[in-house]
């Protein structure tokens, strides 16, 4: 039987680990096989965006010590903002000089982790973490699977994420790995990367998407919820305005309140088609002694070149006694 990469191993048998340093990039290999090497030599490429081969390493299958290599000027994978990616090819030749087995695969440059003092940081830089919790799917390893997998992550992307946690890694597949990577949405397995309470067992204010006892953002139905908007006016600075179809309610003097999430600056309520009011503020937006005429309240908000519209029949309005919303 054929010498052949380990698929069950780290980087299906070609784990990769990188430090960096102010212009370069310090790579190792530790090869990983099913059998015993005897005779057998390595081949390994790593290529850029464009294809174009940067870097090369020759070796025996049979070398205890790992692969080893600096590249120089390395372009980094730095998140939303530029999930740059390599391309590593990884050959394996019998002593005929025959090709037995191959290893191709997307490649981050990146380091991340925790450092005292400074939080976050990736690539030896600040980092705003950005993280939703998230549980894969029971079809994760089927097409519809990967389907949910895309759905999802769009809905992150939107929501202004960068990063999401998954408790252990657990049912993490290759598929959703890549497609993290491609993207530029960071992968966090370990509560030492967040704002963790080891007392009280709390990660803070992290929302949940998919899955699980307290999921904030998006109910079982697939339907985003009005936090995911609360969310979304903290984290995305792409202009949009969202009246939370929840606060609107009857005041004890007949008029109504209303609350506008929006990530604009400055926001008009429209009442009925009428101008209502400006407000200045941030995220979040509570308007008070709303007029409603009809037998409707029909509300529309307008900020920095986006608008959002919301109404109700006046029966299905609660009242609110003291006007909070």
């Amino acid at each position: 039987m054929s010498l052949a990469f380990d698929r069950k191993a780290p980087g299906e048998g070609a784990g990769t680990q990188i430090r960096l340093e102010t212009g370069r990039a310090y790579l190792e290999w530790k090869l990983c096989y099913t059998g015993t090497p005897r005779g057998e030599t390595v081949h390994l490429w790593l290529r850029d965006g464009q294809q174009k081969t940067v870097l090369e390493c020759l070796g025996m299958a049979a070398e205890e010590e790992p692969l080893r290599a600096m590249l120089l000027q390395p372009h980094l994978w730095s998140g939303v903002r530029d999930p740059y990616l390599y391309t590593l090819e990884v050959t394996l030749w019998d002593e005929r000089g025959a090709c037995i087995d191959r290893i191709c695969r997307p490649l981050p440059l990146r380091s991340t982790g925790r450092q005292d003092g400074r939080g976050f940081v990736m690539n030896g830089s600040p980092f705003e973490l950005r993280t939703v919790r998230y549980r894969m799917p029971a079809q994760a390893r089927t097409a519809e699977g990967q389907r949910l997998f895309m759905e999802d992550l769009q809905k992150l992307l939107s929501l202004g994420a960068n990063s999401i946690y998954i408790e252990q890694g657990r049912g993490l597949v290759k598929p959703f790995l890549q497609l993290c990577d491609r993207l530029g949405i960071l992968i966090l397995t370990s509560m030492s990367c967040l704002q963790y309470n080891e007392e009280t067992g709390n990660l803070g204010d992290i929302p949940m998407l998919r899955g699980g006892k307290g999921s904030l953002i998006q109910e079982g139905s697939g339907r985003l919820t009005s936090e995911f908007y609360r969310y979304k006016a903290r984290w995305n600075p792409e202009p949009f305005v969202y009246i939370v179809p929840e606060s609107v309610k009857r005041q004890d003097n007949g008029s109504f309140c209303a609350t506008v999430y929006s990530s604009c600056p400055r926001i008009a309520l429209y009442s009925d088609g009428r101008l209502f009011e400006f407000m200045n503020g941030q995220e979040k937006f509570a308007f008070r002694d709303i007029p409603a005429k009809g037998p409707c309240v029909m509300l529309a908000a307008e900020g920095d070149g986006c608008s959002g519209a919301f109404s109700v029949h006046k029966t299905f309005t609660k009242s609110s006694r003291n006007g909070d919303n």
